[in-house]
């Protein structure tokens, strides 16, 4: 039918000036994070999901990221968008990352080693799955070792009593704790 095809608008130049059909219109309104910069792993993550739950074609993956964007990321993407042009999402999310992400000089499983709890439990916990994710393969073993090692003395030393088994039953104990 005609009304399937027709678009929704002329739409930036990224992704090769492409406008958005109408048949993407999404089928829930969902909440897609905005991007000034900070922390760009979660935000592409959350984008990927967003994506996969709307069902969004390869094509339009960098052109709906656009509207998304403010502050430094969005004259950032400006200038990216006049000196790259058009560019599939997985050289879009590595040209963020080279851009918003940590430098080869910070090392997350360093930095994961080196947490030490200063505050609340939660506020130790998010950091430390922060880190954690930034990390792969390290087993559960040395997560639950991290995790503990890190805790305030009279925390750690109630975790220890009993050892956790799982990283989530650590995280559990200390949050009674």
């Amino acid at each position: 039918m005609q009304a399937q095809h027709a678009l929704v608008s002329s739409g930036p130049s990224t992704g090769g000036g492409k406008a958005v059909p109408r048949s993407l219109k999404p089928c829930l309104k969902l909440s897609f994070l905005r991007f000034n910069g900070g922390d760009p792993t979660s935000w592409l993550y959350h984008a990927e999901q967003y994506f996969s739950f709307q069902k969004v074609e390869d094509e339009y993956k960098v052109i709906l990221s656009l509207f998304h964007l403010e502050g430094i990321a969005l004259q950032w993407h400006r200038w990216i968008d006049k000196s790259g042009g058009p560019m599939t999402l997985v050289e879009y999310a590595k040209a963020v990352h080279a851009r918003f992400g940590s430098t080869d000089y910070e090392d997350p499983g360093e930095a994961l080693s080196r947490l030490r709890q200063t505050t609340t439990v939660g506020a130790y916990q998010e950091e430390f799955e922060r880190l954690s994710h930034r990390v792969d393969g390290l087993p559960e073993p040395f997560l639950i070792g991290f995790f503990v090692g890190g805790l305030k003395d009279e925390i750690r030393l109630e975790v220890k009593v009993k050892p956790p088994h799982s990283l989530s039953a650590a995280i559990s104990m200390a949050r009674l704790v």
